[in-house]
């Protein structure tokens, strides 16, 4: 989950604010996913209708 935090100084492009996760909040998976602060690390669950973060797009192997 904080893998963006830890890369945001090889990737580029990152502002530094709030980028959404692609993992849901387990509680309530239809309407929130967690987001990562890239400034410090926090990760925090959200409303998906919000429009307060960042997407990044990232491509795991």
């Amino acid at each position: 989950r904080a893998s963006l935090f830890e890369g945001k100084t090889v990737v580029s492009g990152l502002k530094s604010d709030w980028y959404w996760s692609s993992s849901e909040f387990y509680y309530v998976p239809a309407d929130y996913a967690l987001c990562v602060d890239v400034r410090n690390g926090r990760v925090l669950f959200s409303n998906k209708r919000d429009r307060f973060s960042y997407v990044r797009s990232v491509l795991a192997f």
